[in-house]
């Protein structure tokens, strides 16, 4: 098999062609089931087991293992860097099929950080929202290897919780409330399989 650059389906075969699976109670939410083929999934699998950067444990928002690609952000200091390992070809053509997905057609992302669970290891991913300035309106991540529940809440006068599922090999896009008015978190019991992957896609524009 092929690593690295691999030939990508058309959006058109994608699984309810260009149409999402939306959630009714969560505005803003959007999944694309088989975003990818099993045989992209494995291509994604060796990117991130055997090429830079490397693995490293992490307890930010929750205890897991990283890596990151494209512009660096530090949310401390509220700045946005050049790159200090660039976005590999592969994540470069999984971005350009999301611009064939008419919810993501000027979604030009250029960070992408994957997160690796391991439900042996105790990993999960802490409620938080990711940063509401730093980033554009759009986050999208790429499940893979195995699937989890995410469940998103939201506090306050109106507290509403969901739970939502997300496949190995699909596209989930969040936006509007789902993005600004939601944590959202996965739970060590909401891992369903030994080990899940993410890779989530951000547009960062620079700022030093």
């Amino acid at each position: 098999m092929m690593h690295g650059v691999v030939q990508l389906c058309p959006a058109s075969q994608i699984s309810q062609g260009e149409g999402a699976a939306t959630h009714a109670s969560l505005p803003g939410q959007s999944l694309f089931p088989e975003f990818i083929s099993e045989g992209e999934e494995a291509a994604l699998l060796h990117l991130v087991d055997h090429q830079p950067p490397a693995w490293k444990d992490s307890t930010f928002n929750g205890s897991h293992r990283g890596k990151a690609w494209g512009v660096r952000m530090d949310l401390a200091k509220r700045t946005v860097l050049e790159p200090a390992v660039p976005m590999p070809p592969l994540l470069l053509q999984m971005a350009e099929r999301m611009r064939s997905l008419p919810l993501l057609a000027h979604f030009h992302p250029n960070e992408a950080n994957a997160i690796d669970y391991q439900r042996a290891c105790r990993h999960r991913l802490k409620a938080h929202v990711d940063d509401r300035k730093m980033s554009t309106e759009f986050i999208v991540n790429l499940s893979f290897v195995g699937d989890c529940t995410m469940k998103f809440a939201r506090s306050g006068k109106s507290p509403h919780e969901v739970q939502v599922r997300l496949p190995r090999r699909s596209l989930q896009v969040t936006t509007k409330d789902a993005r600004y008015s939601y944590t959202h978190s996965i739970d060590l019991h909401n891992l369903h399989d030994p080990r899940r992957i993410s890779i989530t896609f951000r547009q960062s524009p620079l700022r030093g």
